[in-house]
């Protein structure tokens, strides 16, 4: 083969800590391939597949967080984690007071309290006047769960029709 050639072959879906395909393991599988064999399942599981719908953020940062220290290194696993943010920007979160709000903005130190903007009170009413609440300074609010599409949709023309 000549310089430049690549040669396609057939890797399994985790290609991992247990040493596929050359049987190493350990820090004898080269730290760019670590990090790689991570991002690359959360990339599969963050994408629709014709047997089953997207993973949500935080149920794939689950997995993940699961398959360290067997699949995947932890320390990488921690690195990856630390820089996905649980609620991306655009998001659409339950909150355990039963109020519903857009993610506006992830707080770079603490990325599971996002800045949300409320617009449906606990009763799944237009508020009249959306407002914005830091939950890392409101440490007794928190998200309890990331909107469908589905839940969202049902949720659309109330949002019309107030």
């Amino acid at each position: 083969m000549k310089q430049g050639d690549v040669k396609r072959r057939s890797v399994p879906l985790f290609a991992c800590l247990e040493g596929y395909p050359r049987q190493l393991v350990g820090g004898e599988i080269h730290e760019y391939a670590r990090i790689v064999a991570a991002a690359n399942i959360y990339d599969e599981l963050m994408m629709e597949r014709p047997s089953r719908p997207p993973y949500e953020v935080n149920q794939a940062i689950s997995l993940i967080k699961r398959m360290a220290g067997t699949y995947f290194d932890p320390a990488v696993v921690t690195a990856m984690i630390s820089n996905i943010a649980s609620y991306p920007v655009g998001s659409i979160i339950k909150l355990n007071t039963g109020d519903i709000g857009i993610v506006t903005q992830v707080n770079n130190a603490t990325p599971h309290r996002p800045i949300v903007r409320i617009v449906f009170n606990n009763n799944l009413k237009k508020v009249n006047e959306p407002h914005e609440i830091d939950l890392a300074k409101l440490t007794t609010i928190m998200p309890v769960q990331v909107l469908s599409e589905r839940e969202l949709s049902k949720l659309i023309p109330r949002f019309v029709d107030n």
